[in-house]
């Protein structure tokens, strides 16, 4: 579980039984944590220089990122919990990327 401004998203890998409660949910890959509504558009990301942008596709198939924080987390009161809680999303992120390294050594090495 992920949580931002006390908005609670769930993990989609692990997405539980009942979601009443979530915001939403969230993916992670090796470079950054994407952020999805209740009804799974992706509206976010996290960069892994704990940036968190608003996402919105265009019409072409792209995604547009902009420095805005989306609608559905809401303006932070401080800064210390934006920074407090980038900083356990970034850790989310490299956490990741190291469980996918190591479980692609271990492949190779079958």
């Amino acid at each position: 579980m992920l949580t931002l401004n006390g908005k609670r998203f769930y993990n989609r890998k692990d997405e539980p039984a009942d979601i009443t409660g979530y915001t939403g949910s969230y993916s992670v890959n090796t470079r950054t944590i994407s952020l999805y509504d209740a009804d799974g558009i992706k509206r976010g990301i996290i960069n892994p220089f704990g940036i968190l942008a608003s996402a919105r596709k265009l019409d072409d198939g792209r995604w547009w990122y902009s420095y805005m924080i989306p609608l559905m987390i809401g303006e932070y009161s401080n800064r210390q919990q934006y920074g407090a809680e980038m900083a356990a999303a970034v850790k989310l992120i490299l956490d990741n990327k190291r469980m996918l390294t190591h479980e692609a050594i271990k492949a190779s090495s079958v």
